[in-house]
């Protein structure tokens, strides 16, 4: 982190630091590439955290969630069919 702080309740940051670039260069999505090992315990972290967490609504918990959600995507699942209608009436 450095020696710059910045208080992020108000969005006041430190006047000694450097202002960060926000450009485009650091806009650019980062990625990483995991083994299938690695990928596979760190989705098991996560689902551990967000499984046995007190507050599941809560902010970090829903951002848990999104990282997951990118590391295991949820299947596809086929389109559904309508039930099939009898067209009979039931015999009594």
């Amino acid at each position: 982190m450095g020696l710059c702080r910045q208080d992020r309740r108000r969005g006041i940051g430190d006047p000694a630091c450097p202002k960060q670039d926000i450009g485009p260069a650091r806009l650019q999505r980062m990625m990483i590439e995991f083994s299938e090992d690695e990928r596979a315990t760190l989705i098991d972290l996560l689902v551990g955290i967000i499984e046995h967490d007190p507050l599941p609504l809560s902010q970090r918990i829903q951002r848990l969630r999104s990282i997951l959600g990118k590391l295991r995507p949820a299947p596809e699942l086929p389109p559904e069919e309508p039930d099939e209608i009898d067209d009979e009436p039931p015999v009594l």
